[in-house]
């Protein structure tokens, strides 16, 4: 992310936009000359993207906004800190936003809201945290357009996987060098890259930043790579699993926490702390009543399968690749690497389901299992949705109406799901049934 003063020199517009729910950026561009008003009085906006679906349109029958409310005007406060650069529109500047109601109140259900609210949890204990995700996708040699006229298939960047194979990936330095230019347009730093299993596959990570500040740069690096990839007629998908005999695409997230004084909250040279072995205790136990803020859609539970590399237990270890949460390092050094998400992960509660995991088993004193022990996960949406509706803690982390809210955004996506008739059913049952 860069200072806005410098990004806006060059500029004839900025783009004030706020996550949605999918983690997607929505908003408007308004002429550069424009910024100090919308800086000052915020820019209005209508509040669909508090309930839009994973096809960018409202849902009904939502409490917050909808028929009921006529859709009605919020705005959009933009953050100036929140600010970045696409190569792909070279005269607008980025700008992400606060998402208020209509009267300046903040909009409780937005996502970049509900991490800051367990940001400030944290904080109230003296707790910060930095953050940095580690992002797969699958690339291919077509447009996004040419693909879906082909039932998304063929033309991989490359046609084999080359899981970590520099000879491999090497094969798609121009698209991965764009990708790379347009993180740096916007200072956001590549910590390191490699080829991943699949066909196609890379894998990019972003180094460590404030939570906030990981969580926007996320959700920044997706926009970026979707718009390098349609600038050189390519496509990108961050499904967590697109195709059934190629490997799944994770989301992993690495996080550390530090006291004010800026030593390791986790861990010391005895070992975990108080704080960080409760901490743990409350992430292995209470993340199968929070999956669905890291798995949200049907298709990111065909990701959480054996053989996949990801978790189907809430469980921790050390240095292990099989675990939920996996730990890293030692004393101060210690931290963590959440596991679960795939790469259709919105980062913001994601995160924001990480700490307040953590803080309630701060708060319920939970004591942490052996390794490698834990509670399953929810094996689909519905079961995820089911667990996280009957989650006391959730009701508590959250808040009574933002637990509704996204109960009922993944109800959406449930019912949609139960709707579709795939491929592999008329394959296996055309004749057969």
């Amino acid at each position: 992310m860069m200072q806005i003063d410098a990004l806006l020199k060059d500029c004839d517009f900025v783009a004030v936009a706020t996550p949605d729910n999918c983690g997607r950026l929505i908003g408007k561009r308004r002429p550069v000359a424009d910024w100090p008003m919308l800086r000052a009085d915020g820019m209005a906006m209508p509040d669909f993207h508090l309930v839009t679906g994973l096809e960018n349109r409202p849902l009904a029958n939502m409490a917050v906004t909808g028929e009921a409310t006529g859709f009605h005007n919020g705005r959009l406060f933009p953050d100036p800190s929140a600010a970045f650069r696409s190569p792909a529109e070279p005269r607008t500047a980025y700008v992400l936003a606060e998402a208020r109601h209509a009267d300046g109140t903040v909009c409780e259900q937005a996502p970049r809201q509900i991490l800051a609210a367990q940001i400030a949890r944290l904080a109230a204990k003296g707790i910060t945290a930095r953050a940095a995700s580690e992002l797969e996708f699958y690339a291919f040699r077509a447009p996004f357009a040419a693909l879906r006229d082909t039932g998304f298939a063929g033309s991989p960047l490359y046609h084999r996987g080359g899981d970590n194979d520099l000879l491999v990936s090497g094969h798609g330095a121009v698209f991965y060098g764009a990708i790379v230019a347009a993180l740096n347009a916007s200072n956001i730093i590549v910590d390191q890259m490699q080829g991943e299993a699949g066909p196609g596959q890379c894998e990019i990570n972003i180094a460590p930043l404030p939570l906030a500040k990981a969580a926007d740069t996320h959700a920044a690096f997706k926009h970026l790579v979707k718009a390098a990839a349609h600038g050189l007629d390519h496509a990108v998908t961050f499904l967590a699993k697109p195709f059934a005999a190629e490997a799944p695409s994770g989301g992993h997230m690495h996080l550390n926490f530090a006291r004010a004084d800026g030593i390791n909250a986790l861990a010391d040279e005895g070992g975990l702390t108080a704080f960080g072995a409760a901490f743990l205790a409350g992430i292995v136990a209470f993340t199968p009543g929070l999956v669905l803020l890291s798995a949200p859609y049907q298709n990111s539970y065909r990701r959480l399968q054996p053989g996949s590399f990801a978790p189907m237990r809430a469980n921790w270890g050390f240095e292990s690749r099989s675990v939920m949460l996996r730990l890293l390092g030692t004393a101060n050094a210690l931290r963590m690497e959440f596991r679960l998400p795939g790469a259709d992960v919105n980062p913001y509660l994601a995160y924001a389901a990480v700490i307040a995991a953590g803080l309630h088993g701060v708060e319920a004193n939970a004591t942490l299992p052996p390794e490698r022990d834990g509670p399953p996960l929810p094996a689909d949406l519905t079961e995820a949705v089911q667990a996280f509706e009957a989650s006391a803690m959730a009701t508590a982390a959250f808040g009574p109406v933002v637990k509704q809210h996204l109960a009922g955004l993944a109800r959406h996506e449930l019912a949609a799901s139960r709707c579709a008739i795939s491929d592999w059913e008329i394959r296996r049952g055309f004749e057969e049934a």
